[in-house]
């Protein structure tokens, strides 16, 4: 996973439309590792907003992922996506190929010092 951003923080406003689509600029490895407050409110995935776009991302590959609201965002109200990386070791070498294994390891360890500065 190429890691080609520091940006582990965005916010952005809502436009009071239905469905509307946040284009955040980095990317996460799961979707539990997004953070999402409408204002200061946590929301919650699924019930309040659905992700595309999260994964590994191999080289060359857009560094974003797509944040998109149930229901209708609030007017002028501010949405903040934060990416928090959990800091324990998923893989275990049996599960994936070898050469993902390290590559997805190699990008946690790249956010996760990021998110420690």
């Amino acid at each position: 996973m190429a890691v080609s951003t520091t940006i582990r923080k965005h916010t952005a406003t809502g436009d009071g439309s239905s469905g509307q689509a946040f284009t955040v600029p980095f990317t996460i490895d799961e979707e539990s590792h997004l953070y999402v407050y409408e204002g200061s409110t946590l929301k919650t995935l699924t019930t309040n907003y659905t992700i595309a776009g999260e994964g590994v991302k191999l080289e060359g590959e857009t560094q974003q992922i797509v944040v998109t609201w149930v229901g209708t965002t609030t007017d002028d109200a501010t949405y903040t996506f934060i990416r928090i990386t959990p800091r324990t070791q998923t893989e275990d070498g049996k599960t994936v190929s070898q050469g993902n294994m390290f590559e997805r390891g190699l990008g946690k360890i790249a956010m996760q010092y990021q998110e420690s500065m």
